[in-house]
């Protein structure tokens, strides 16, 4: 019996925390919305829509593939080009047959050079 009568005492005091808790809740939720709102910055609809786009991820996947596509394009002109190379050799004997000769009179020279086109 004496249980349930300190239970009943008791009882208010119980709701007078919850209605405590409830408010100090309340109160945080409040100055957290209204520091929110004072610290936001307002956007004009030109504002939100350069936001958007600036962070569209499909939007930068369609402009990858351009980007690819153009990268493509000018592989394909540039494989077109013709191709050049160039190249050269020079050389000088000074011994032939066990005899010394003047390196002047055998010095061979030669220069290379091709184009190539693919059809």
């Amino acid at each position: 019996m004496k249980k349930v009568l300190i239970l009943r005492e008791l009882q208010p005091l119980k709701n007078a925390v919850r209605t405590n808790r409830v408010l100090r809740q309340a109160l945080l939720c409040v100055i957290m919305l209204t520091s929110a709102a004072a610290f936001a910055e307002t956007l004009d609809l030109e504002q939100a829509r350069v936001l958007a786009l600036a962070n569209s991820r499909s939007l930068m996947r369609y402009e990858m593939a351009i980007r690819s596509s153009v990268l493509d394009e000018k592989n394909q002109l540039y494989s077109m080009l013709p191709s050049v190379s160039a190249g050269y050799s020079a050389s000088m004997d000074y011994l032939r047959n066990w005899e010394f000769l003047n390196p002047i009179d055998t010095f061979n020279a030669g220069v290379t050079l091709s184009v190539t086109q693919i059809i």
